[in-house]
């Protein structure tokens, strides 16, 4: 299969899996709310990590012009470009 493009051919190659990809039996499948036990310390990682970011976000921008002394709109500046 090709197709062209500006007078350029171009080759569209596709690759076939050589062995199928393991499906989950029916008794694997569980309900939505069933606990991934391989995933549960990652999941718990995320959860505590993100939950002190987000207590600790509302009190940089007081930090930053308290203790460093970063003006708000120089502040704003960082923020975004981070």
């Amino acid at each position: 299969m090709a197709s062209e493009k500006h007078a350029k051919s171009v080759q569209i190659c596709t690759v076939l899996a050589t062995e199928p990809l393991p499906q989950k039996k029916d008794a694997d499948r569980k309900k939505f709310w069933h606990i991934d036990k391989d995933m549960l310390r990652f999941k718990i990682h995320y959860f505590l990590f993100f939950g002190a970011f987000g207590t600790c976000l509302p009190y940089l921008t007081i930090f930053a012009q308290k203790r460093v002394g970063i003006s708000a709109s120089a502040l704003a500046a960082i923020l975004t470009t981070q």
